[in-house]
């Protein structure tokens, strides 16, 4: 018995020994730079992730191991919500059209497992919007605090943050209009840190972001939000970049929001 003992002991000695060589050479416990895992989540339009999501005229969404392409007869319709097996963290091609007087862009979200969050790309656009761009999604943006309600008059502001202080990140042309009226235009070369926009509004108005046009290279505009006079902020979009060749100098974003 004795020397069963110390036989046993032996070996578990020997074990604990080899252990991090074992993990050292990839075997046993994962460690951080272990390659990814694709897990499963959903799109809806919504904070609530079986909430339908409204495709406008087109919706095309796509990344690594899913796409999503609507059809004809989903034509300004809201599907349920979209289930997929993907990666997270990666790029989103994202392309939506709505051209029909009464077509809406709904919504669109990622949702992670149960419990990992949640992150809104797009807030709702009015009709005409065109959207051809890639999000670049990350988890460290899951589960913002924001609303999706705007139910007030008076001054408003357009930042890079929840919060509203911090400027907007913009490296592509990027115009706003207000009620159709320019409030503000950034052109390549001017300067990608733009402080927060400032403009009064009400009820009923429109705001429209045009992205990309006359643009150059490197065109992404980084999350975008919306802060109403009650102080509630509503992100508009998440981080977006071009989707088609640099030669192609037409914007790649040009939506409408009502306020």
């Amino acid at each position: 018995m004795h020397n069963f003992l110390q036989h046993k002991s032996a070996r578990l000695i020997a074990l604990v020994a080899l252990l991090p060589l074992l993990i050292g050479h990839g075997l046993g416990l994962p460690s951080d730079d272990a390659d990814p895992v694709p897990v499963w989540g959903t799109i809806s339009g919504g904070s609530d992730r079986i909430a339908d999501l409204n495709i406008g005229d087109s919706l095309h969404i796509s990344t690594t191991l899913f796409e999503y392409t609507s059809s004809d007869s989903d034509k300004n319709l809201a599907v349920p919500a979209l289930n997929f097996t993907s990666y997270i963290d990666a790029d989103w091609v994202f392309r939506a059209n709505s051209i029909s007087a009464t077509s809406i862009i709904g919504e669109s979200w990622i949702h992670a497992p149960v419990g990992d969050g949640s992150l809104k790309l797009l807030h709702a656009a009015l009709s005409p919007s065109y959207i051809d761009g890639i999000f670049n999604v990350s988890t460290p943006r899951f589960s913002e605090a924001q609303s999706s309600t705007i139910a007030s008059s008076g001054q408003y502001s357009i930042s890079g943050d929840s919060t509203g202080s911090d400027s907007l990140t913009v490296t592509t042309p990027m115009t706003i209009y207000h009620n159709g009226t320019e409030i503000y235009s950034r052109i390549d070369g001017d300067s990608i840190y733009p402080a927060p926009i400032m403009f009064d509004a009400i009820i009923g108005d429109t705001l429209r972001v045009v992205l990309g046009e006359n643009g150059e290279q490197n065109q992404r505009a980084y999350p975008t939000w919306l802060h109403t006079p009650d102080g509630d902020g509503i992100k508009l979009f998440h981080t977006i970049e071009k989707g088609t060749p640099d030669t192609d100098t037409s914007p790649f974003f040009d939506v409408t929001y009502g306020l």
